[in-house]
């Protein structure tokens, strides 16, 4: 009895710990905000730190770093104490077979399908896996439960050339563009100053 006492106790301990495997920290200074992270795991973390704020050009600003066992880190330092600002840590964790399966499933309704969908109805991502932007668009849309279908243009070629037709039209000139692409309800934008202001103006 009094190793199953313990066994239910080892459960517990083990859930309230994976509840808790990286913690953000901010420091207010003279002359900012610091953002540090630990890692209260076992194993080296890989951690994406995102502070949204309309202090940055673009709303936000992203960084990734490794840290290593019951390790602390600078991430960041905000050389404004007065700057409002979000946060968001994401780090790398093994998944379960369900949350797999029911990734899989997500991915396969989100993927525009190049013969059957329309591209002027709703909203559609070009996206890259490279591109931080793509992420942080594609992750907003997904916490505030906004349908979206996604074009991968690093691994369609079809797909990217239905990317330029959009953005150019029947012109052939050349042109330098930031992901992502956005189409909403046939209307596209890119290269966006403000990506976290024109996310909000699609939810409203």
């Amino acid at each position: 009895m009094k190793f199953f006492y313990l066994f239910i106790l080892i459960l517990v301990s083990q859930f309230v710990y994976s509840q808790k495997i990286v913690k953000l920290e901010t420091l207010k200074a003279k002359k900012g905000t610091i953002f540090f992270i630990k890692n209260k795991s076992n194993f080296t973390q890989k951690i994406t730190l995102t502070v949204t704020s309309d202090h940055f050009k673009n709303g936000f600003k992203t960084f990734e770093k490794k840290i290593k066992p019951h390790k602390k880190k600078k991430f960041y330092k905000l050389k404004n104490s007065d700057v409002k600002f979000t946060t968001k840590v994401e780090h790398q964790k093994k998944a379960t077979k369900k949350e797999n399966k029911l990734e899989k499933i997500k991915i396969a309704e989100r993927k525009f399908d190049l013969q059957k969908d329309d591209i002027n109805k709703g909203i559609v991502i070009f996206s890259k896996k490279t591109c931080s932007r793509c992420r942080l668009a594609e992750s907003y849309l997904d916490e505030h439960n906004i349908k979206f279908k996604k074009i991968a243009i690093d691994e369609s070629s079809e797909g990217k050339k239905l990317m330029w037709q959009k953005i150019r039209g029947s012109s052939t000139k050349k042109m330098r563009i930031k992901t992502p692409v956005i189409v909403v309800n046939g209307e596209v934008s890119y290269s966006h100053k403000n990506l976290v202001q024109f996310l909000k103006d699609i939810e409203q």
